[in-house]
């Protein structure tokens, strides 16, 4: 539990229906919501998880959520900490002092990486190890 453990409660990537989204965000113990995901193939799914963040008065942040290196840094998070510890970073995204940034990751790339992630499960699913 992240309350437990002194940590921040954050829900991914909401609304993306390719990335097991839960489709809510109210009345869930959550301290921030994930706005801006780069790993979607449209858009909408972040405008609508800005407006409910809007809506809740949720902190927002980003993140690319990368598997592979080409698709690092799409979407990120600008935090005002007076420190750059992780102690100010948690308490900054607590009180909103973060903004959300980035765009979607090119499509073909979005699409390499499902296929690759796909032929492993296929692998493992015949692997008689």
């Amino acid at each position: 539990c992240p309350k437990k453990n002194k940590g921040v409660a954050i829900i991914p990537h909401p609304f993306r229906k390719s990335g097991h989204g839960i489709e809510y965000i109210e009345g869930l113990p959550v301290d921030a919501v994930e706005t801006h995901n780069s790993k979607g193939l449209s858009v909408r799914y972040n405008k609508k998880a800005i407006k409910e963040a809007n809506r809740l008065r949720l902190p927002q942040v980003g993140g690319s959520d990368a598997h592979i290196a080409e698709l690092v840094g799409q979407c990120y998070t600008l935090v005002d900490a007076p420190e750059n510890t992780k102690e100010e970073i948690l308490k900054a995204i607590l009180y909103g002092k973060t903004e959300a940034q980035g765009e979607l990751s090119p499509a073909s790339d979005i699409l390499t990486e499902y296929s690759r992630a796909m032929l492993r499960k296929i692998k493992n699913i015949f692997n008689t190890d």
